[in-house]
């Protein structure tokens, strides 16, 4: 699961440029589709104002590059920390810029290394609120996912050590907002191939989403009900990533569907540009599945949302990064 999306969904964005530059759809029919949405993403990045959206598209786009093979050194060269965003978002930049360097065997001189990226984490830990932990744990599991054994050892460890959710995290976690630690703890879980704890936190999970569905057999206004079918929509979703990244593509096909039929009954918080952008992760997830048609059909659909107004440059770079990583997955299951 793209980390980002997880503060797509549970905080409002901050962005302040909008949609402008060529289209992604286009690119599903040009020869190097890949490479032609890099060039959207990258252009997309330009637009944006918010250091800190456009920072952090820009450490998701770079990560979702190095996972699927694509070389875009001009984003690389290009990607340097902004001081006037978050400590959190130069992290994960530190982050994706040395995954996307180890990648592609470009020298790592001038990158943070691994001692200096553990430590501002730990550092961070102490600091953030429990989502952004949450975001945090995420980010470095995605950063290992899929590298070749002489890459993850060039971390030295740092990488295992901080794809994890510790007691304090959980409690952190669950002051910010109930049952969420459940929730998040199914994709770290699969993230670690630890298969033992992936069943207990997907029982533990169940369980919480189990109870969110007797909530709403009480009458109550529409706002707190949308706001339960919202939690009952991200809760299957952490769970469909988790069965897709440990290979159980028929249960999270099932999982994400669960997931949008929750947030079809709640129209109002399904339009929002958190859930929209959210959405970009069905293609990836059907795409695990071995289900291509859905997976198509569910890319041109993100595509077509992020190409609309009301999306901003970070936001359409996440959401792109997230479409070429589906695209990789449907080419190497071909």
């Amino acid at each position: 699961m793209n980390a980002k999306t997880i503060a797509l969904v549970l905080t409002l964005a901050t962005s302040t440029a909008f949609a402008a530059g060529p289209k992604a759809v286009p690119c599903l029919s040009a020869p190097d589709a890949r490479d032609c949405l890099a060039g959207v993403a990258i252009a997309a990045l330009a637009t944006e104002n918010s250091p800190e959206s456009r920072v952090d598209g820009t450490a998701s786009l770079l990560s979702s590059l190095a996972k699927a093979g694509v070389r875009r050194d001009d984003l690389f060269s290009a990607a340097k920390g902004d001081e006037a965003a978050p400590i959190y978002s130069r992290w994960s930049l530190a982050v994706a810029r040395r995954t996307y360097a180890l990648r592609h065997g470009i020298d790592s001189a001038a990158l943070e290394s691994p001692q200096r990226i553990e430590a501002m984490a730990e550092l961070l830990r102490g600091r953030l609120d429990g989502v952004e932990r949450l975001m945090l744990a995420v980010f470095a599991c995605e950063a290992r996912e899929g590298e070749a054994p002489d890459a993850i050892a060039k971390w030295e460890g740092t990488l295992d050590r901080l794809c994890r959710i510790d007691a304090s995290d959980s409690d952190a976690i669950e002051k910010g907002l109930p049952g969420l630690s459940a929730l998040g703890a199914t994709v770290v879980d699969a993230y670690n191939r630890d298969e033992a704890s992936l069943r207990r936190s997907l029982a533990a999970s169940l369980g919480a989403l189990s109870e969110y569905e007797k909530a709403l057999d009480r009458k109550m206004p529409s706002t707190e009900r949308e706001a339960i079918r919202g939690m009952l929509a991200l809760g299957h979703l952490f769970n469909a990533t988790a069965l897709a990244i440990s290979g159980h593509g028929a249960a999270s096909a099932k999982a994400i569907e669960i997931s949008l039929r929750h947030l079809a009954k709640a129209p109002t918080l399904g339009r929002s540009q958190e859930f929209q952008m959210a959405l970009t992760l069905a293609s990836w997830i059907y795409a695990k599945a071995g289900m291509r048609d859905e997976a198509l059909a569910a890319l041109r659909k993100s595509l077509a949302r992020v190409d609309g107004r009301g999306v901003s440059g970070g936001d359409r770079a996440t959401a792109i990064g997230i479409s070429i990583e589906t695209l990789r997955t449907l080419e190497s299951a071909r």
